[in-house]
């Protein structure tokens, strides 16, 4: 398959050589990059067969406005989040195409499906992650892989509470047993994952990036191909996209009034 990769930063570069070693042909297109924003370029763009948005969130849902206006409505991946606010994600939810995949590629991690497997019907779930995400306007949404894996691993929530610790820390509650902390202001990376029901209690934890490995970004792209060539919806849809942005939205209203 053609390829179009729009936004080639940290996470979009990372996509491309993922592609590449996909065997993909693969179109890069950056606007900030005078070699990969030409007008043959971006002809090479509506020419593909699919497309992965990895500019900054900001701009997701203009990119895709702009790619319909061009008449393009092929199959689509999203970089996570799917965009800063919900009402942004109109197009994508209205987009022709059935594959509209967002990029939480941690649900694609070999330890996320033996938990899922473990642990059936899980009744209580801990997810904790502390990195350094300051270098982002918005903190929370670039950190919401682990609310996305609650969601996962529970189905829909609601927060209840959320309450900002004097050193950044967020603790976030469901009810029932669920519960999250995000740090993403921390110097010392750290992320755990923890179910149990009446009759199983087991957990995952990562102390450095690397440990988490590589293989979930090619398994999330090689299920983005399977769907695109097949017509199919992909595991993490545009409903769960929004569904992160909806949390992100009630743990930052409930941790200011509790502030």
């Amino acid at each position: 398959m053609r390829i179009a990769v729009i936004g080639c930063g940290s996470i979009g570069t990372r996509h491309l050589q993922t592609l590449i070693a996909l065997g993909q042909d693969v179109i890069p297109f950056d606007c900030a990059k005078p070699e990969m924003n030409s007008a043959a370029q971006w002809q090479h763009v509506i020419n593909a067969d699919a497309a992965l948005i990895c500019t900054p969130a900001a701009s997701h849902a203009f990119d895709a406005r702009t790619l319909l206006e061009e008449g393009w409505d092929k199959p689509l991946f999203v970089e996570k989040p799917l965009a800063l606010k919900v009402e942004d994600c109109a197009v994508f939810a209205g987009w022709p195409h059935p594959t509209v995949q967002v990029g939480y590629q941690l649900r694609f991690h070999s330890d996320v499906w033996w938990l899922k497997d473990a642990v059936r019907a899980p009744t209580l779930a801990h997810v904790l992650v502390r990195w350094d995400a300051r270098r982002y306007t918005h903190g929370l949404l670039e950190s919401s892989h682990e609310l996305d894996l609650l969601r996962f691993f529970m189905g829909d929530l609601r927060v209840r509470e959320a309450y900002r610790q004097p050193d950044g820390e967020l603790w976030v509650y469901f009810g029932n047993g669920i519960e999250a902390r995000i740090h993403y202001g921390s110097a010392t990376y750290y992320r755990s994952w923890h179910l149990q029901n009446g009759r199983r209690d087991a957990g995952v934890a990562f102390s450095t990036p690397e440990q988490l490995g590589a293989q979930m970004y090619r398994d999330e792209l090689q299920h983005f191909l399977v769907c695109a060539s097949q017509r199919l919806v992909p595991n993490c849809t545009v409903a769960d996209g929004i569904a992160a942005i909806d949390l992100c939205d009630q743990v930052n209203e409930l941790a200011r009034q509790t502030a």
